[in-house]
């Protein structure tokens, strides 16, 4: 049974709202009228599965106030705003935070407009690829948003996964049973201990497909309802080496002054300076040192996406977003661990696939993408020294405070299709399920050295349909149509263009 969190003040709106959900079977878990109701709440152990705020609240607690502690604490997803004064839309807009007017709709037909999400959620290959099943789009015609975030509202819940092991590893998944039920958000940190494995190659070939995909299909196409119009993807370099991915990326290098994490740093200090207190920016002043760390409150800075998209390059071609690491290995003393989570929390809460490339070391760049991750990709070569190596790795992970369970092998070729090792038994020798093996193909090289993905470009290699296959594993694209030509005759918008278009 879903849980609705209700912060408003209680009115007939509110009580309109408690009776339809317990008519749908949801459950009212909190209706929270004050900021001290709401803190309560969040510190409780209930989680909910939905939020529907109001902009009246007891306490006078504004909208911005609000949407901010219930952003900081995970609940940008799965929020919704019902406002009755228009002067709250341009923050709303802004912040990407879902909302509709309250004479728009009733308390019940936004529920039903919700669960009709829900269902899109819990069977994508029903709504996606055209089907005409679902019992509840089937009896709407309304127009998509087009501000509409690129993420799911609703679904808060753990999504089951299906691991391919060594023994049966057969490489694309049969169509209608992909590795991750549904679009799910997901953040995949790539590692090896080995350098020299095409680990950042493996990074850069995957969120390329992925975008270039995400732009080229049609969400939703039998239903003017697009909750989701788009998937967006970030490429996260924390491989602290003089800035190897900035070289790989021909968009990120010729973008004059582009921003790396040290931008984000700056950024990051800025908004611990707000927060502090008249005595404590004092104490920083008289620090030789001038360290923020004992200032920092992690749940304290936000930032909006307008502030996150600055901060990141964008690929036009692909649709790709790129945050390049470090320029200089020196820099990384200006960087803290506390602000690489900050960073991480900002861009997946914007983004719905994330993929984070990391050195060949554990340092606390490492580690933090590490813990940050829904899943693990571990890269080796099929050599003795690599999966030696790996071996070391896969032994300590409990050190690391590592699920080990959300760990895979990539085995990859990277210097020739000559090898000492069978896959297969690698794997099995780490105790490792074995998701994809990429075979040796000599273009990589060379397009990376001339700044593009290989993958994108060459669709018809061996090594662009296994990076194609591992795509679809991460998250299920290949299985929904492509994208229709636009229509030259616009449609009508209705009164819940604002929610939905």
């Amino acid at each position: 049974m879903q849980k609705l969190l209700i912060v408003s003040k209680r009115n007939g709106y509110t009580e309109q709202l408690t009776q339809a959900a317990y008519q749908m079977g949801i459950e009212v878990c909190a209706l929270c009228s004050t900021q001290t109701d709401l803190l309560r709440f969040l510190d409780s152990q209930v989680e909910a599965d939905l939020v529907i705020c109001t902009d009246q609240m007891d306490d006078g607690l504004n909208v911005s106030q609000c949407a901010s502690i219930l952003i900081r604490n995970g609940y940008f997803r799965n929020l919704f705003y019902v406002i009755g004064n228009t002067q709250y839309s341009q923050y709303l807009n802004s912040s990407r935070i879902r909302y509709v007017m309250n004479t728009d709709c009733t308390p019940k037909e936004l529920l039903e407009m919700i669960q009709e999400a829900m269902y899109n959620e819990r069977n994508p290959e029903k709504n996606y690829s055209g089907s005409n099943n679902n019992p509840v789009s089937n009896n709407r015609n309304r127009q998509g948003n087009p501000n509409a975030v690129p993420v799911s509202p609703i679904q808060n819940q753990e999504m089951p996964v299906q691991r391919k092991t060594a023994a049966n590893y057969s490489g694309m998944p049969k169509q209608g049973q992909p590795r991750t039920q549904g679009f799910r958000p997901c953040t995949i940190t790539i590692n090896s201990p080995k350098g020299g494995v095409g680990k950042t190659s493996l990074a850069i070939e995957l969120s390329s497909v992925i975008a270039k995909r995400a732009k080229e299909i049609d969400f939703n196409p039998n239903t003017a309802l697009q909750r989701q119009k788009h998937i967006q993807v970030c490429l996260v370099d924390l491989n602290a080496s003089f800035d190897t991915m900035a070289s790989s990326l021909r968009f990120v290098r010729e973008r004059p002054d582009y921003p790396t994490v040290i931008n984000w740093v700056n950024a990051i200090e800025e908004k611990i300076y707000r927060t502090m207190t008249p005595a404590e920016k004092e104490r920083l002043r008289q620090d030789e040192s001038y360290d923020f760390s004992p200032y920092i409150r992690e749940g304290d800075i936000v930032f909006t996406s307008d502030e996150i998209y600055n901060l990141l390059v964008h690929d036009d071609q692909t649709g790709l977003f790129v945050l390049p690491s470090v320029s200089l290995p020196f820099d990384v003393e200006y960087v803290k661990p506390e602000y690489i989570r900050i960073m991480l929390k900002a861009i997946k809460s914007l983004f719905d696939v994330v993929v984070i490339d990391t050195g060949n070391n554990i340092s606390f760049f490492t580690v933090e993408a590490m813990r940050a991750a829904d899943e693990i990709f571990l890269v080796s070569a099929p050599t003795y020294g690599s999966v030696t190596v790996m071996g070391k790795l896969t032994k300590n992970i409990s050190r690391l405070k590592l699920n080990k369970d959300r760990i895979s092998l990539v085995v990859n070729y990277p210097n020739g299709s000559d090898s000492e090792l069978d896959p297969i038994e690698i794997a099995k020798a780490l105790k490792l399920p074995l998701i994809s093996v990429l075979p040796f193909d000599e273009g990589i090289r060379e397009s990376h050295e001339h700044g593009e993905p290989y993958s994108c470009n060459t669709r018809k290699s061996r090594y662009a349909n296994e990076i194609t296959k591992l795509a679809q594993q991460v998250i299920p694209l290949w299985a929904v149509k492509t994208r229709s030509p636009v229509q030259t005759k616009p449609r009508k918008k209705g009164v819940l263009s604002r929610f939905f278009g």
